[in-house]
């Protein structure tokens, strides 16, 4: 009889190392589930009230500030950013949603945006820009050809949620910026929902 006066002890210990377990697998499927993607524009949408430059690649940058994954990919951009001064306008669109006080948007992602190299940091009424440019995820970032007639990027920066360091779409951006040769026209973003 003494050899079962362990196996409440044993088995708590079998049960936590599980939840351990399961918990450890679910943070990792959700580091390395992309958000959703949405369909490519074949040019800048009509009645956008941003504007793209007429001379030189306009790189699209989608925020939500309270989105903690985004940090990683602001991150990546404004990396590439330093590496090639100049060489593309930025917009980072940040979502401002109605009806969340006027603060709701001021977090250190945007302050982060606001110093990117070559950027204008705009705030999107209820996602008006977003749902034009049909982005879904934080950390999306489009590019456009010069004067917005094609669009030749859309996806992320990041290889997984929340994490830096080389990326597929870091790297055909980095190319791009360099030799103006897209090498692939779409990444997974990893990030939140916008909504």
């Amino acid at each position: 009889m003494k050899r079962f006066t362990n196996f409440p002890k044993i088995a708590l210990l079998l049960v936590w190392v599980s939840l351990l377990v399961c918990l450890g697998l679910k943070f990792e499927t959700h580091e390395a589930t992309p958000g959703p993607a949405a369909a490519p524009c074949s040019n800048w949408p009509t009645g956008s009230a941003l504007v793209a430059d007429a001379s030189r690649p306009t790189i699209l940058f989608f925020i939500h500030p309270q989105c903690p994954c985004t940090r990683a990919s602001l991150n990546e951009l404004d990396r590439i950013l330093s590496s090639y001064p100049g060489k593309a306008k930025v917009i980072a669109v940040v979502l401002s949603p109605k009806g969340m006080a006027a603060d709701w948007s001021e977090t250190d992602t945007t302050e982060h945006a606001r110093r990117l190299p070559d950027a204008t940091m705009v705030k999107d009424p209820d996602g008006a820009e977003c749902k034009r440019f049909g982005v879904k995820t934080s950390g999306t970032v489009l590019v456009f050809s010069p004067g917005g007639s094609r669009e030749l990027f859309r996806g992320g920066l990041t290889a997984s949620r929340g994490h830096e360091g080389e990326s597929a779409g870091g790297a055909a951006i980095s190319h791009y910026l360099e030799t103006g040769q897209m090498t692939i026209n779409t990444a997974p973003v990893f990030g939140c929902f916008l909504f």
